[in-house]
Order: C-alpha cells, then sequence, then structure tokens
C-alpha cells in the first residue's frame, strides 16, 4: 500500500483531536432533546459545531435522516459534506449565506431549501437551528431540526396554481365578480372587486373598494334606483337569498349601459350576511331587444297590412274565380283539366254534355273505354297515349285533333275537335294539361255533303266538256265540205275572166275560215 504524504497525515491527526474535544462537549445531551427527537418522526434532528476557520463538524444526527435524506446517521458525522451535496444546486448558496449570516449575529436561523435524496427523489425541507457560542474559542454549537415539509409546499404549490388559475377564469368571465358584507350597523362593505369592472363600470374595484353602498348607488340610473333599493331592503331584512335585476349604469363620460347583476346571499349561523355577485354588460343585448321589440311592431305593422292586402286579394281572386267558373260552365266547348298525375281538376258542364258523363277516378288509360273514343270515322278505340290530353301532359301541343264519341248517352255518333296544351308552374314543370272540346258533328256532316255535291258538280262539268267537244268537231266538219263545194263550182263558173277570178279568189279566202 502506497504511503501517505506527511503533510496530509498531519492533517488526519488533527481532525482527530478536535473530533474527540467535539464528543466529549457534547457526551451529555440536553434534558430537552430526548423528547423532541421522539416527537420529530418526519424530522432530522442535529447537532453541530462550527470551527472558526468555518469547517462544521456534525456530532450528532437523528435516526430520522433515513427516512428524509436518505442516509445514516454515521455516513453523515463521518462526512458532513454529503448532507451539504445533497442541498439543491440552485438553493445552495441561498443556504449558505443564511447560515453565515445567523452564524456570525449569533440569531436563530430558518430556510426552507430542497433536497435531492440519493434515489433523485426531490424533498422540500424547512431547516431551524440556534446557534450558541462554545467554551472553545471561535467555536459555535448548532442544535437544530430539518423538518420534511414536501407535502406543505405541494399543497401551498397547487393552492398558488388554482389561486392563479381561479383568478384566470374570473378575468375571462364576461363582467366581473364582487362580493360584500353586511356589518353590524346594517351597512353593506364591499370586500372584493375584479378588474373587469374598468369595463363594465368604467371604474377600477379600488373606487368601490373605498365607497359606501350610497357611491355604489350614485351610479345607477334614477329611473331604476327605486328598483334596487326595494331588493337592497329585502337583503337588509333577510329576506332574500339571491336577486336578478338588470338596470343602467352612468359610466365617468355620461354614457348609459344596461348591466345585469346575478345576486347569491349567504346567512351564516353567527349573523353574518353575504353577498356574492356577477355583475355583466348586457348593453347589446337590451339594444338588440328594443330592436327586436321595434321590428316585431313593425313586422306586425306589415303583416296587418299584407293580410288586409291578401283579403282584398282573395276575395278578388274568389270574384275572378266565380266569374272564370260562370264563364266555363257558360261556354259551349268543354274545358277539362288534368294534373300531372292524370286525375281531373276541373271538368264544365259542356265537356259532361260532348262526352256523355262526368270525370272518373280511374287511371287516363281507361278513358277511351269510359267515354267511348274512337278514331274519326273508325270502329278502333283512340289510343289513349295519343289522346290530346295525355299529349299536353308529356309537354305537347295539339291542334284540331278530332275524336269520334259513340257511347251510351251519345248512340247517335259525335265528332269533337279538341285544342290541348301543356300547364306549366313558375319554375317551368310541367304540372298537367288543358283541352278544349268543340262539337264538330255539323261541320263534318255539311263537309260530307258539300264533298258530295263537289263531286257530283265534277262529274257534270266533266260530261258538259265531252259534248262540247263532240258539237264543235261535228259542226266544224260540215261547213268546211260546204265551203269546198261552193269554191269548185264558182271556179267552174268564172273561169274564162281572170280578173274576176283573182276577186273571186279573195273574196273565197275571205269565206274559207269560216
Amino acid at each position: 500500500m502506497e504511503e501517505l504524504p506527511h503533510d496530509l497525515w498531519a492533517e488526519i491527526n488533527r481532525l482527530r483531536r478536535e473530533n474527540q474535544v467535539l464528543r466529549a462537549e457534547s457526551s451529555t445531551m440536553p434534558a430537552q432533546w430526548p423528547p423532541i427527537i421522539e416527537a420529530a418522526a418526519s424530522a432530522v434532528v442535529f447537532q453541530a459545531a462550527q470551527q472558526p476557520t468555518g469547517e462544521v463538524r456534525i456530532s450528532f444526527v437523528s435516526e430520522g435522516c433515513r427516512e428524509i435524506l436518505g442516509l445514516d446517521a454515521q455516513a453523515i458525522t463521518r462526512e458532513p459534506s454529503q448532507l451539504w451535496n445533497l442541498i439543491c444546486d440552485s438553493d445552495r448558496e441561498y443556504v449558505k449565506q443564511s447560515l453565515l449570516a445567523a452564524g456570525a449575529d449569533l440569531q436563530p436561523w430558518g430556510c426552507d431549501f430542497r433536497l435531492i435524496a440519493p434515489n433523485g427523489t426531490e424533498k422540500w425541507v424547512h431547516g431551524q437551528a440556534r446557534p450558541t457560542p462554545s467554551s472553545k474559542q471561535g467555536l459555535i454549537q448548532w442544535e437544530g431540526l430539518l423538518v420534511d415539509i414536501t407535502d406543505r409546499k405541494h399543497s401551498e404549490a397547487a393552492l398558488q396554481a388554482g389561486h392563479e388559475e381561479l383568478m384566470l377564469l374570473i378575468e375571462a368571465v364576461p363582467g366581473f365578480l364582487w362580493s360584500a358584507e353586511l356589518t353590524d350597523d346594517n351597512e353593506f362593505r364591499f370586500r372584493y372587486f375584479s378588474q373587469g369592472s374598468v369595463e363594465v363600470l368604467g371604474r377600477p374595484p379600488a373606487y368601490f373598494l373605498d365607497q359606501t353602498p350610497a357611491g355604489w348607488l350614485a351610479i345607477i340610473h334614477e329611473d331604476d334606483l327605486p328598483m334596487l333599493q326595494i331588493a337592497l331592503q329585502r337583503v337588509l331584512d333577510r329576506a332574500s337569498n339571491g336577486e336578478e335585476h338588470d338596470y343602467r349604469v352612468r359610466h365617468p363620460d355620461g354614457s348609459i349601459h344596461w348591466v345585469r347583476d346575478l345576486v347569491k346571499i349567504v346567512h351564516h349561523d353567527d349573523g353574518r350576511c353575504v353577498m356574492y355577485g356577477a355583475l355583466t354588460n348586457v348593453t347589446a343585448q337590451h339594444e338588440a331587444a328594443d330592436m327586436v321589440q321595434h321590428g316585431r311592431r313593425e313586422l306586425e305593422m306589415r303583416v296587418e297590412q299584407r293580410t288586409a292586402e291578401l283579403e282584398a286579394s282573395r276575395a278578388a281572386l274568389q270574384q275572378q274565380t266565380q266569374l272564370l267558373e260562370s264563364v266555363l260552365n257558360c261556354m259551349a266547348d268543354g274545358v277539362l283539366v288534368a294534373d300531372e298525375g292524370g286525375h281531373f281538376s276541373h271538368f264544365n258542364p259542356a265537356a259532361v254534355r260532348l262526352l256523355g258523363s262526368g270525370p272518373v277516378s280511374q287511371y287516363a288509360s281507361t278513358w277511351p273505354q269510359q267515354y267511348g273514343l274512337y278514331l274519326p270515322d273508325q270502329d278502333q278505340l283512340y289510343p289513349a297515349d295519343e289522346l290530346p290530353l295525355a299529349r299536353a301532359r308529356r309537354g305537347e301541343e295539339v291542334r284540331e285533333a278530332q275524336i269520334d264519341v259513340r257511347n251510351e248517352r251519345n248512340p247517335d255518333e259525335l265528332t269533337i275537335s279538341v285544342n290541348a296544351a301543356p300547364l306549366f308552374s313558375q319554375s317551368g314543370e310541367i304540372k298537367g294539361g288543358v283541352a278544349v272540346l268543340r262539337d264538330v258533328t255539323a261541320h263534318k256532316r255539311f263537309q260530307q255533303r258539300l264533298l258530295a255535291e263537289e263531286a257530283l258538280l265534277r262529274k257534270l262539268l266533266e260530261l258538259q266538256e265531252r259534248d262540247r267537244k263532240l258539237f264543235s268537231y261535228e259542226l266544224h266538219d260540215g261547213l268546211l265540205q260546204h265551203v269546198i263545194g261552193a269554191k269548185m263550182i264558182v271556179e267552174s263558173l268564172f273561169e274564162g275572166s281572170a280578173g274576176r277570178q283573182r276577186d273571186f279568189e279573195d273574196r273565197a279566202q275571205l269565206v274559207s275560215p269560216i
């Protein structure tokens, strides 16, 4: 084993001698310590001596050091620096300066600081000690406690965090919170006002905390003051557990604002009465309510006006409907109106007369059988899909489509001419169709007679033309033969005279065309 240097051996011997002196001085423990140690289950009782050089020797440490410091007593007394090294780095200088100040003035020492236990756990401890001078010159004896206050510090931190969070919540709440207590002389004394009073009332909390209730009532609008005085009297009479009122307040600049005050009143058994209130600015709501009220009145007037107009329109429409119904009922032409589903919505009397019966509830595909509708001059039923009203419901326009009607009520064949068109909504959608029926039976029969007479006349004209051509041919042929014979006779009579012959020829030429 390597031999230690001579100066290091000398230092070790010196420390051993001083330690023996300390043990001799502390061999007799003060009478008050045993109960303190026994009571301090979560504390460390220690006794130490501070050398004139500033070096500290610990002569006694209670067994609580295992629980709090994580070190045993022998290790601490053997190496006091272990205790010092447990102090958190950020607190070590602060603890050192407090110890030096207490030792210099021989004043009691007290300090809260953090320790980092060997297992890494952080603990808060409260150190408390009393320095007393020793019989040895310059030596100071320290007797004290290290108490574990971790739980208390955590509670204080949680309480502080809760308080800070509560303050943030209070400041975040629209408006502000306040509290007041009823004093023995039946006067209210404000205890708390949050900062929101600046925005809501135009005044800081200090203004109200320094004021009596009279100062509070001074900012209230005179029209609302009687209502609040009655509410305040109820509170003074202990007849109310809560109040809620909307009233107006006047800001320092003279502007008027609406506020809503919600008050909870707590009556304690000892006679104290405390009010807790939340006050918010509701000016916008009241202005909106006034606008709504004004709008409601204006709307009611418009509704009344519109109702009168609608009533007049309804009366006019009813009159027009009656007039139209009367016109349709008086029309000689039948009018049919069907919706998009093929159901009749109008069927005037003329249509009943022409078709032999009124509207039916069956589908449009049954109309030809129901009403006896046939193709013109045929024994074949009219195709239901080709009926003019069916085509109109598909968006087509139909003009003068002829249909023969044969049924029990119309045993004689009846021919009707139908015009049909689709009905459109305002958005352009097809909503059905309308058809107008006209009896053209007489017109058809007249046309048939006219066609027969026209055919007869055409035959007569053909016969006349043939007879004319025959007569013209016979007349022309007989005359020509007579002229030729006459010419031959004349030529023979005047054969001797050339001049006469020429004259006769000229005359003959004049006669020959005849």
